[in-house]
């Protein structure tokens, strides 16, 4: 009698672990940053990162401390910002910045690549881009339309 007593209180602590391991898994840790994506257009048109063409967005904090999310644009204009090597950025208000720059091989092999910007200037500059997001805990969707001339 006394070894399935202790039989069963082994298996009642087994199921109690199991059962807590996998609440932790269904919970998960998490890393406590909002996921950010979208996508980005030049006068309505995806612009377009990959081979030739380095596109990225960059979310500053605006007012607050913390780190600056960034992400790189695909061939199709979307982009999902990273802290370091961590999806998502902490909640709270951004200013925004977006570049383009085609580059330009050297005819010369010995020669360094340049660079041809594909947006306005003011587009790189978090505080002349005129775009800003608010962003909020869980996920978050910002499109951004940049124009390539100034709307008269």
């Amino acid at each position: 009698m006394r070894t399935n007593f202790c039989r069963d209180s082994i298996l009642a602590k087994w199921h109690w672990i199991t059962l807590v391991s996998c609440l932790f898994g269904l919970v998960g840790c998490g890393n406590g940053l909002s996921s950010v994506n979208g996508t980005v257009t030049l006068d309505g048109a995806p612009l377009a990162g990959g081979e030739g063409m380095k596109a990225s967005i960059g979310f500053y904090p605006d007012g607050q401390p913390g780190a600056p999310g960034i992400g790189f644009l695909d061939s199709t204009g979307h982009y999902t910002l990273m802290v370091g090597s961590q999806e998502g950025i902490a909640a709270g208000k951004y200013a925004v910045a977006i570049s383009a720059t085609r580059i330009i091989m050297p005819k010369d092999p010995a020669g360094m690549p340049s660079g041809e910007p594909m947006t306005p200037r003011k587009y790189a500059d978090p505080r002349q881009s005129g775009f800003h997001a608010d962003v909020q805990p869980g996920r978050n969707t910002f499109d951004f339309d940049l124009k390539s001339k100034p709307a008269k």
